[in-house]
């Protein structure tokens, strides 16, 4: 059985939240879906006839704040030292970070959603608002001397050639963007790994789909 719940649902194009007027012609930003995918092919069939099936606690409006603080970031990175270890942050949907994928070899990740344009390097608004967190964070005294690893990841979809441009590409944007917030580009390094180190054992899995960034110690 479907549990419906309210939430914002952004254009795949432009990141944008969508928005449908109802049968009074006034638009609707609020939206029932489903956790699973038949819910979510219900979507616009419920979005047009009403939402107030839906529970009130779930309400998520367009205009929510960023998906994660500065503070956030700092605690992740400076709560405690990690003797040579990279701390790692995933910068992609949360769908795309699960904490539980790969916990045993890689190290415990804060998942930051950024997210781009279908086949694309470019940032959607929601990306950068949460980038414009990540930016403040670097400039917080306890990181502000820290140097940070930008890596691209893809899943194993397309031809790897394509993937390992797309994740370089991917990884550049976020760098480009922090830089252009005021960080340092001596501090940023971007590299792009393809398909090469996937974050979850099946290569089709959307957690590989990501862009992290480790602090240097």
């Amino acid at each position: 059985m479907v549990h419906p719940k309210l939430e914002t649902v952004l254009e795949s194009e432009t990141g944008k939240p969508l928005t449908i007027r109802n049968g009074k012609n006034s638009v609707e930003k609020y939206f029932c879906a489903g956790d699973d995918i038949l819910g979510r092919k219900l979507l616009l069939a419920l979005a047009l006839s009403t939402v107030a099936a839906c529970a009130p606690s779930t309400l998520s409006r367009a205009d929510d704040a960023p998906a994660y603080s500065a503070s956030d970031i700092v605690r992740h990175f400076a709560a405690e030292p990690s003797f040579g270890a990279a701390r790692s942050l995933c910068i992609g949907a949360a769908a795309d970070c699960p904490g539980d994928a790969e916990k045993a070899t890689r190290s415990e990740a804060f998942d930051l959603e950024v997210t781009f344009e279908l086949g694309s390097d470019r940032l959607t608004p929601r990306a950068r608002k949460n980038l414009d967190q990540f930016a403040e964070a670097l400039r917080d005294p306890a990181l502000a001397v820290r140097r940070f690893h930008v890596d691209g990841h893809t899943d194993a979809r397309g031809r790897d050639e394509t993937n390992l441009r797309l994740s370089q590409r991917r990884a550049e944007a976020v760098r480009n963007y922090l830089v252009s917030a005021g960080i340092d580009a001596a501090r940023l390094d971007a590299q792009g790994y393809g398909r090469t180190r996937p974050k979850a054992r099946d290569p089709l899995d959307p957690a590989n789909r990501r862009v992290e960034t480790r602090a240097e110690d």
